[in-house]
């Protein structure tokens, strides 16, 4: 891998980014995704200064998500206005430092129903969606990140078939992977996962679970085999960040540093000395 970053959420009342991250600095995080309650925006400024100061710069935003957005909708109108967000998203990644995007494939599923679209009506709309996404990303110099998710999301949850739409639009420049390794282990085997994606995954989230909900446990907490992810880990591209996306506190992490994570996570993640280019 070549570093380690983590999630950096802003606009949370119970959330105080500038004594969290330096913690996850400890950890060995040298990079931050941005993720903001978009009920209670923050100044971008402010948050940008704020991550700069701590050495931490942005290399990517978690882009928005929701029931209205949808980019492997059947529905033409909706994935056309889940694309203009998307290109909006992409300009404030530029703004932030940070020309990556993460994109969900598809919402959750409201209420657990099953979804009324079978997968194979949202195979068509998302290779439509990669393709326009590709381009907007040519012109804008971003590359957007498709994340493989559990499997109550109308689609997305097996990442061999994103993998697979993926070459076909053969843009990696622009439109790619993010590998997420909570959620291919709820979905499957996530080592296996992992070797079927590499050449595609330029991007990874790294959360840990029981294998049966999205719990964003510290690795090692969870049932994940880490031993197992490192061998895969090792053959990836060396220029593949690898990002925490923890929703812990302050006390557990602190714990954690104390109990040697950050050792762990250098030997399961391959981690390399180095940081994230600047822009």
């Amino acid at each position: 891998m070549a570093y380690l970053a983590t999630i950096a959420p802003f606009g949370f009342p119970d959330i105080s980014p500038s004594t969290l991250l330096p913690l996850y600095r400890e950890l060995g995080c040298s990079a931050t995704q941005f993720y903001r309650n978009p009920e209670q925006p923050p100044a971008l400024s402010d948050t940008r200064k704020v991550v700069e100061d701590l050495g931490m710069p942005f290399d990517s935003v978690h882009g928005l998500f929701g029931s209205d957005l949808d980019p492997s909708c059947p529905e033409e109108s909706i994935r056309r206005h889940t694309i203009d967000v998307y290109r909006r998203e992409g300009e404030l990644s530029l703004s932030l430092g940070g020309p990556k995007v993460i994109v969900h494939p598809a919402p959750l599923v409201q209420g657990g129903a099953g979804d009324p679209d079978p997968h194979e009506a949202r195979i068509d709309p998302l290779r439509r969606s990669l393709t326009d996404l590709a381009e907007t990303g040519r012109q804008q110099g971003v590359t957007y990140l498709i994340e493989n998710v559990p499997n109550d999301y109308a689609f997305g949850s097996n990442p061999r078939q994103l993998a697979e739409l993926l070459r076909e639009v053969d843009q990696l420049d622009a439109v790619a992977m993010c590998f997420d390794t909570g959620h291919a282990h709820i979905t499957g085997d996530c080592a296996a996962a992992l070797r079927s994606c590499s050449d595609v995954a330029v991007y990874m989230h790294i959360t840990d679970n029981d294998g049966e909900s999205d719990q964003h446990l510290i690795p090692g907490e969870g049932t994940l085999d880490w031993e197992l992810i490192t061998d895969i880990v090792r053959q990836l591209p060396g220029n593949t960040p690898a990002m925490l996306e923890l929703f812990e506190s302050e006390a557990k992490l602190v714990q954690m540093i104390t109990d040697g994570l950050p050792s762990r996570l250098r030997q399961w993640l391959a981690l390399e000395e180095q940081s994230p280019a600047r822009p």
